[in-house]
């Protein structure tokens, strides 16, 4: 990608950075919802009861801050694409009033959670921050398609997760287990990055092995 901006074919660098970007909101949407809807569960198998219903109201706040904080490296890039790391300094100068300010405002009122929430927000304001100051370094393109893809798997990811027990070490395995097949049948099924292509052409060698395997067989009976 560097060197494509280098050699100024900007549509490649582009191309890979769309590409970059859809990959990674496949991979940490479910992983955070993923998360956020079995927070009940990891509380209950991680900690001890006198704790586990603190931990539970934190860990959605948990994942959708380390959401936000991952998208928001892909469009810190920009900076550095474009070789204007100053305008980063502003993001990190926003970033830190925001997290001081709402950390004295929602701590003394609500505690650990106010904690969480307050750096969500600021996840989310830096995230955003870096998206719009970004282009102005270098313009990032955003994977809307994708992103549509991908919150349509979520949503049938999250019908299918609801439908089991929200505590224990069985609801932790059938939620994970049963979220993970849903979002990639769904993910298949809605050809998210290539998945269909993909899935349909290792079917196919599966079956040319599985089938040289066979006449290998009856060709070793017949000797």
């Amino acid at each position: 990608m560097v060197r494509e901006i280098e050699r100024g074919d900007h549509a490649a660098a582009r191309r890979q950075l769309l590409a970059n970007g859809t990959l990674l909101l496949a991979v940490l949407a479910p992983a955070s919802l993923g998360v956020a809807l079995t927070g009940n569960c990891i509380a209950a198998t991680l900690v001890g009861s006198k704790f586990a219903f603190g931990v539970a109201a934190l860990i959605p706040w948990m994942a959708m801050s380390q959401f936000f904080n991952c998208m928001g490296t892909h469009f810190v890039q920009a900076f550095q694409l474009g070789k204007r790391l100053h305008l980063q300094i502003w993001v990190a100068v926003v970033a830190g009033i925001n997290a001081i300010g709402l950390s004295i405002y929602l701590i003394p009122r609500e505690g650990p959670v106010g904690a969480a929430i307050a750096l969500v927000a600021t996840a989310v304001v830096t995230c955003v921050h870096s998206t719009v100051a970004g282009r102005y370094a270098y313009p990032i393109p955003l994977p809307i398609s994708g992103a549509v893809r991908v919150g349509i798997c979520c949503a049938i990811m999250a019908v299918v997760v609801i439908q089991f027990p929200n505590s224990g070490w069985t609801g932790l395995v059938l939620r994970t287990g049963f979220g993970a097949v849903a979002y990639a049948l769904a993910a298949i099924a809605f050809n998210l990055l290539g998945s269909r292509e993909h899935t349909i052409r290792m079917a196919k060698h599966a079956a040319r092995s599985l089938a040289a395997f066979r006449s290998a067989a009856v060709l070793k009976k017949l000797r």
